[in-house]
């Protein structure tokens, strides 16, 4: 993810579209390359060229869509992370991820092997041991009770960094949030045989309930778990 607003990052950008001769386009996927030394490389353009919807259309006939709902505010809030060589670059903020990664679940789940749900679930898994658990002890003490389910409690908390995230760098929060809320409900409903919650524990689907549940709860603001 690049913000253009960078001159390392234009630089690679630059440098970058310079050697397009060296890349060839994907068949079946618009917006990839493979580049000869980068290996593949996807351009994906959002903000101002995106239709009302959240998605943009392909050139040049306009008729192949995508969905970039989220990318603008992936991009808002992204983190700058220093790398080896003391080069800087934007990622996507985990709360941010998980959103991207929810999204993406719902266009593609079908044909993507469960990836996506991969991806979540880790990110679920695994958030309070991403440098929150001093943040949930002095910050949210109310939670830590007897019933305590440490992973869960995870995925609230990132359910709710993921709200703060969208509420501050959203420019249609509303309308994200319930896209957000209706896939999540959906996939959560008693009587739904959940492919999402299969694809993120197949052996354990009730511990992926509860992890999915709670993540959906602070996404939607509850106070707790």
């Amino acid at each position: 993810m690049l913000d253009l607003s960078h001159r390392q990052e234009l630089d690679w950008l630059a440098q970058l579209l310079a050697d397009l001769r060296s890349a060839a386009p994907c068949r079946n996927t618009a917006h990839r390359l493979q580049h000869i030394r980068h290996g593949w490389v996807d351009l994906i353009p959002f903000g101002a060229v995106e239709r009302a919807d959240g998605t943009v259309a392909w050139p040049p006939a306009g008729d192949e869509f995508m969905a970039v709902t989220g990318y603008a505010e992936a991009a808002a809030s992204s983190i700058a992370v220093t790398l080896p060589k003391g080069q800087s670059a934007r990622v996507v903020s985990l709360p941010m991820l998980a959103v991207l990664k929810v999204l993406a679940w719902k266009d593609r789940h079908r044909f993507t092997q469960g990836k996506d749900a991969g991806d979540l679930g880790f990110v679920l898994r695994n958030y309070l041991e991403a440098g929150n658990i001093d943040r949930l002890y002095s910050e949210f003490p109310n939670v830590i009770t007897d019933r305590f389910d440490f992973e869960p409690t995870g995925g609230w908390l990132l359910g709710r960094d993921a709200r703060a995230a969208l509420q501050q760098h959203s420019t249609r929060f509303d309308d994200v949030i319930q896209r957000l809320d209706d896939i999540l409900a959906g996939e959560l409903s008693p009587e739904s045989e959940s492919p999402l919650v299969l694809q993120l524990n197949r052996a354990r689907p009730d511990q992926a309930l509860k992890l999915l549940s709670a993540f959906h709860a602070g996404l939607m603001g509850a106070s707790t778990p």
